[in-house]
């Protein structure tokens, strides 16, 4: 029986190109009826973990990859779920082959009049994305849908200029080779607004609500910037008195010398 040489496990690391802040904008309808129904800004990493065979050599190798600034945009912008609830989604691809998919999925409360994102999903097709992979697995995809973004009122955008990271939970059901792979994402300066605009046809960027890292960010900085005006408004109280005190001093020794007239 011929038996598989393994000589030995390494750990590799790929850089795909350089992140950058990228601007989608996915419109309903066509030509002057056309208006904004997802604007997106973002700067995005994902990180693909995954085994590869070379020359009877194992690596374990980790991809990174950023979004593409000049993906293809997709999706749709109004599908009734159940009455008062529309979701609505856009769909990045990018890639040679188009083996980077990337989709936000949103829901709208039309009761309360909030949207939220429901879902991020990236689909990767391995085998043409990376050289060596083992299994070959053709397109794996990853999910998360908690602990996005939270509700957010109509005609409002979200914002957060932290780095938050992302680990997707890996579709094994729908493809068994999912198991030899690992996906994450590290995001910073998003920025994103759904469903309705005060003006849909420029969709500009209303009020944003901002994530927790950015408030207690803020908050530390006003902490840390309140200390050191108080700490310095404390030592020039402190030489104020310290000086005066010297002066009285000075002032009283040198009276007592004084003859009496």
């Amino acid at each position: 029986m011929d038996k598989l040489l393994v000589l030995g496990v390494i750990l590799a690391s790929v850089v795909l190109g350089s992140s950058q802040n990228c601007q989608f904008i996915l419109y309903n309808g066509t030509g002057t009826d056309s208006v904004v129904c997802v604007r997106m800004n973002i700067t995005a990493e994902f990180k693909i973990g995954y085994n590869k065979t070379v020359d009877n050599t194992t690596e374990s190798t980790t991809a990174t990859v950023p979004v593409d600034c000049n993906a293809d945009v997709s999706g749709y912008c109004s599908e009734s779920i159940i009455d008062n609830y529309d979701h609505a989604a856009i769909e990045l691809t990018w890639g040679d082959d188009e083996e980077y998919v990337l989709t936000y999925t949103f829901i709208a409360n039309y009761d309360n009049r909030k949207w939220n994102i429901s879902e991020v999903e990236l689909s990767v097709d391995v085998d043409e994305a990376f050289d060596d992979v083992t299994p070959e697995a053709g397109f794996i995809s990853g999910t998360r849908s908690k602990g996005l973004i939270g509700d957010i009122n109509f005609k409002k955008s979200y914002y957060c200029e932290s780095n938050k990271k992302i680990d997707f939970t890996l579709n094994s059901t729908e493809n068994s080779e999912s198991i030899y792979f690992t996906m994450s994402a590290k995001i910073s300066e998003f920025k994103i607004q759904a469903f309705e605009f005060s003006n849909a046809t420029s969709g500009d960027y209303q009020n944003s609500a901002r994530c927790s890292q950015d408030v207690k960010g803020s908050d530390i900085v006003a902490i840390v910037v309140g200390t050191a005006v108080a700490g310095g408004l404390g030592i020039f109280f402190i030489s104020i008195t310290a000086f005066y005190i010297i002066v009285c001093l000075k002032s009283r020794k040198k009276s007592s010398y004084e003859p009496l007239t």
